[in-house]
């Protein structure tokens, strides 16, 4: 393995210590270092992803999210996790559409209750009823 590589991957694990212990900034400085070295690795740049939502930098997060999907569009979680982040966001049309996404590859708990939210502040009840039900069943 070259150096830089394996400098990556150090970077990488310290980042997720840091993750680990609730230090996002100094996770952040990690992850970001691991890129420069590996910019197209996706669970380095969705781990970014991860760390700017912890930090309530949620535009940061959307766009880490938005690069993860650009570089691996079948990446797991992804489009729950930017669709969470979209819905800080107040873009609750675009979450939607993301939740949706993640339904047809893995559904969880969590995507039909978000689902089941969004429909509420429409006024949509009977479609948020199914999605709450939906939440129940998982």
């Amino acid at each position: 393995m070259n150096s830089s590589i394996s400098d990556a991957f150090l970077y990488f694990k310290q980042g997720n210590d840091c993750f680990k212990s609730e230090k996002f900034s100094e996770a952040e400085n990690f992850y970001q270092q691991a890129i420069l070295l590996l910019p197209t690795n996706t669970t380095i740049q969705f781990r970014l992803g991860l760390t700017y939502y912890q930090l309530k930098e949620f535009e940061k997060a959307k766009t880490q999210f938005e690069k993860v999907l650009s570089l691996d569009h079948h990446f797991k979680n992804v489009n729950q996790c930017l669709a969470n982040t979209l819905l800080e966001l107040r873009d609750h049309e675009t979450a939607l559409h993301y939740y949706f996404r993640q339904l047809e590859s893995e559904p969880w708990f969590e995507t039909h209750y978000n689902i089941g939210v969004l429909y509420m502040m429409k006024d949509r009840f009977k479609e948020a009823l199914i999605y709450f039900e939906q939440a129940l069943q998982k």
